[in-house]
């Protein structure tokens, strides 16, 4: 797994589980990222909640949830291929 990323982090490296932060804190300081720059990508209300709670921008996935739900994320997808599409369009518009 390390040959692909520099990062690994599992839910058994937290005391906590979310809607507690500490996922987030932990990744952020290991990957050197502040809230402003980072886009996380939940599909539940506590993943969205502790995201949020991070000063994240959050971005949804319906899964299991519906619009009413997740309507705490800043904004709310089909699925991740749609959000790619959303990054990638931003992207050139930058």
């Amino acid at each position: 797994m390390r040959k692909y990323f520099n990062v690994i982090i599992s839910g058994e490296s937290f005391k906590s589980s979310k809607p507690n932060p500490e996922c987030y804190r932990i990744t952020l300081d290991k990957l050197g990222f502040l809230p402003s720059e980072t886009v996380i990508v939940e599909d539940s209300t506590t993943g969205i909640e502790a995201g949020k709670s991070m000063g994240c921008r959050v971005f949804a996935i319906k899964n299991y949830y519906g619009e009413k739900e997740l309507s705490k994320a800043d904004k709310i997808f089909k699925n991740h291929e749609h959000i790619l599409h959303c990054l990638i369009n931003a992207q050139k518009h930058l």
